[in-house]
């Protein structure tokens, strides 16, 4: 079984957090998923974030400004996922979609009217039951 590192962000943006769709063409394509990516070799899960995140929504993000809130573990039946998630509150640029997927930003409401992936599910349900209280 193969282990693979991945770095989140729930970028907050006054009581909503932002969320993608996966791409067409891509493996589980439709779900929705928090932004973010697989760790390179040698990679931080911090500098991940930072990849990750300029790389799938354009916008830059300082190391400073990442806040850990969480740690997920997720098994499939090939792979096991670590993820790290991130609360990001500052960050510079205009969000631009590179991988034509959609966007939407969320209220901890509007989590269960998603089809999430199912590690990012464990995310949205925490964020529903107020587990990590940054919603109001």
């Amino acid at each position: 079984m193969k282990i693979i590192y991945v770095s989140s962000c729930l970028l907050k943006k006054s009581n909503k957090v932002l969320i993608t769709s996966r791409p067409k063409g891509k493996f589980l394509s439709g779900f929705w998923e928090l932004p973010g990516g697989k760790l390179f070799n040698n990679e931080s899960f911090e500098d991940c974030a930072v990849r990750e995140l300029y790389e799938e929504i354009g916008v830059n993000i300082n190391k400073t400004d990442l806040k850990n809130i969480d740690l997920i573990t997720h098994r499939y039946k090939k792979n096991i996922i670590v993820m790290m998630i991130y609360l990001v509150e500052y960050w510079s640029g205009k969000i631009k979609l590179k991988e034509k997927q959609q966007l939407n930003w969320i209220n901890a409401k509007q989590t269960k009217q998603f089809n999430f992936l199912p590690g990012s599910q464990m995310v949205f349900d925490r964020i529903y039951e107020n587990y990590y209280k940054f919603f109001k």
